[in-house]
């Protein structure tokens, strides 16, 4: 609502509900304050206070009726401006409506196409909100929007961590998926394309203007190998869930966030997190205690999103000193010296069960394993 209908709503309440001004103040900026520490802290609006839009938008009207007596010259002012106000607002609101019910039935278009051709391939698209895909031939949506699934959360698709969101995708799809693109410009999608197209099945148009484009892709590439086999138990750095079950927290030097998918390695892709100083994770270990199994990564480029621009940037570490304890008890402390491309670390762990890890040095952090001694 314009902010002359709100001042209106606040003059009312100061005058004839002064005692309603300062909890409802109050009330907002709680409202303001429980969005920003949740999942919707990234969103440029708090949508929880258009609840309470109504009551602005009523109280200011009733301001306005309130002083009609006092001050007729003004009174056709204010009720000429609120009217206005509706009206723009259904105009808006129509045209929004009529693009995206255009929108909604070529989404239709091609959800019929894959339906009849492909009605057991599972399909990945990124679209506003992030990525999404079809789970199997019964085409039960699963959907990795930001904001919906409470792993991801909304700060994934707005702060282009695209790192987590391809590797949360990496454990959720199979060898042979379907993608949809919308020729818009999505930097997981490129990388799908680029990376594991086999080939382009249609292009659907809309008024002779190409809107989407459907792929085949081979994703086998695509997944992780660990370096000796099936591990006791892993913790695989950006998986949101991974992190989440290992109870993963990390201090990186980096205070943006960094844009970029998985890194290839040798037959396999994993991604990770730059310029890392201190984690703090668990990790189970076999009775008798294991190998804790580290990989790490030279050089890390990737973008870094500024307020009005995507900038490149290249995260290179060739030396450093790792310390690492386990429950509290230095374990490993060495320099270690990096190359542009992944690098293992094994250290032998004598405890088992849960173990409490603390990692300190400055490195590029993609995988921890615990193995069997």
């Amino acid at each position: 609502f314009p902010p002359l209908l709100f001042i209106f709503a606040l003059l009312g309440l100061w005058k004839y509900r002064r005692e309603w001004t300062f909890p409802l103040l109050g009330f907002i900026v709680f409202l303001i304050a429980g969005d920003s520490l949740s999942i919707f802290s990234a969103v440029h609006e708090n949508r929880h206070i258009h609840l309470i839009t109504p009551f602005f938008i009523g109280f200011s009207i009733y301001f306005v009726y309130k002083i009609r007596e006092r001050e007729k010259s003004y009174f056709p002012i204010y009720i000429t401006y609120i009217l206005l106000f509706f009206v723009t607002q259904f105009i808006v609101s129509s045209i929004n409506a009529r693009k995206s019910a255009i929108y909604n039935s070529g989404d239709k278009e091609i959800a019929d196409y894959i339906a009849e051709k492909y009605p057991h391939t599972p399909l990945v698209g990124e679209k506003v909100g992030g990525l999404y895909y079809w789970s199997d031939d019964r085409f039960r949506i699963i959907c990795l929007s930001p904001g919906v699934d409470p792993y991801l959360g909304r700060h994934l698709r707005y702060y282009v961590r695209f790192a987590e969101v391809s590797e949360y995708l990496q454990g959720k799809t199979c060898d042979t998926v379907l993608l949809v693109s919308y020729l818009e410009e999505r930097y997981v999608t490129e990388w799908l394309i680029k990376e594991f197209s086999i080939k382009k099945i249609k292009t659907f148009q809309n008024n002779l203007k190409k809107r989407a484009e459907l792929y085949l892709l081979d994703l086998t590439r695509m997944k992780d190998k660990p370096p000796y086999g099936e591990p006791y138990d892993e913790l695989d750095v950006a998986d949101p869930i991974s992190e989440y079950q290992h109870r993963y927290k990390y201090y990186s030097f980096v205070k943006r966030s960094v844009g970029n998918v998985m890194f290839e390695g040798d037959s396999f892709y994993d991604g990770g997190r730059p310029y890392v100083a201190l984690e703090d994770f668990v990790l189970k270990f076999p009775e008798g205690g294991g190998i804790l199994v580290a990989r790490y990564k030279g050089l890390y480029n990737g973008k870094v999103q500024s307020i009005i621009e995507k900038f490149p940037v290249n995260f290179r570490i060739k030396e450093t000193t790792i310390t690492i304890y386990a429950n509290g008890r230095e374990i490993f402390k060495k320099d270690v010296n990096f190359q542009d491309g992944f690098t293992l670390i094994e250290v032998p762990v004598n405890e088992s069960g849960y173990v409490k890890l603390h990692i300190e040095g400055l490195f590029n952090s993609f995988h921890y394993w615990a193995y069997r001694k």
